[in-house]
């Protein structure tokens, strides 16, 4: 009888991990086409599309160690104003993702943007790298937290 527990309990435990593996990979998988769908409604232009892509309040973590709470019209306000003098296009690609407390999970990445202005015709290219937070709802992913670090 105690074999049988001590094979019942490893039993489980082998099927816990791999529910847990197969759990994170779904999750990076989700971030991954969420991370699709935002390079996709910015790459369009879509400032409301992307508004409804973050929290209510995001915070916003600047270069030089200052932070600044954000709301969804104040997000979506600033795209459209970007969006109005210019015809923009960022790639993105995600390096690496890693839990974050509270059910958050911190996404790594680099970005490569081109502001073409609508009078001039003058492109502007800036890349650099980013550290996000976003948060599960039942609605989706939705970035919570933000940090762009520009080359």
């Amino acid at each position: 009888m105690r074999k049988f527990i001590q094979v019942s309990l490893a039993l489980v435990a082998v099927f816990a991990i791999t529910a847990s593996k197969a759990s994170a990979q779904d999750i990076e998988k989700e971030i991954s086409t969420f991370a699709a769908e935002w390079q996709t409604a910015f790459n369009a232009g879509n400032s409301e599309a992307l508004s409804q892509m973050y929290t209510r309040d995001v915070l916003v973590l600047n270069a030089d160690g200052s932070t600044a709470n954000l709301t969804n019209e104040q997000i979506a306000a600033q795209f459209e104003q970007d969006f109005k003098n210019a015809k923009s296009s960022m790639e993105i690609s995600l390096d690496r993702m890693m839990a974050a407390p509270g059910g958050k999970v911190k996404v790594f990445g680099h970005f490569n943007r081109v502001d073409t202005d609508l009078k001039s015709g003058k492109s502007t290219e800036s890349t650099g790298s980013f550290e996000h937070v976003v948060i599960k709802f039942r609605s989706g992913w939705k970035l919570c937290e933000l940090k762009l670090i520009q080359n």
